[in-house]
């Protein structure tokens, strides 16, 4: 019996380990397509277009194919780290774009002026990329 039980340990402890791994490769494909989409040069971005309203999605955002439901969006926010810290305004205009079914990576960049990776390892784990 001991013997079983310490077969099923190692399976089980096979799966976390592959999970984890798969989890982390994931983490880092992440990071680079967010570091391979950030500007190269430290210039100021350009100043939104002024003929759009205030608090408006910009059309160019890609969306989700398949929407998720803002008691998704609130469940994901309130567990993800890096989040505490951001501002009312920035923390409510990332949850408006969601809910507008912008991407999870577009979203982020949207909203906050630095993308925090463990923040978006997390959005991506509960919401999916896109």
């Amino acid at each position: 019996a001991a013997a079983a039980e310490a077969e099923t340990a190692q399976v089980e402890l096979l799966a976390v380990t592959k999970a984890r791994d798969a989890a982390m490769a994931e983490r880092d494909r992440l990071a680079a397509d967010l570091e391979a989409r950030q500007p190269a040069s430290t210039e100021e971005a350009p100043a939104p277009q002024a003929t759009q309203e205030a608090g408006a999605v910009p059309d160019d955002l890609p969306r989700r194919a398949t929407p998720i439901t803002p008691e998704e969006i609130a469940r994901a926010l309130a567990s993800a780290p890096g989040l505490g810290a951001v501002g009312a305004g920035p923390r409510g205009e990332l949850a408006a774009l969601l809910n507008d079914q912008v991407c999870t990576l577009e979203a982020l960049q949207a909203a906050l002026d630095q993308v925090n990776r463990q923040t978006l390892v997390s959005l991506v784990r509960n919401l999916g990329r896109c």
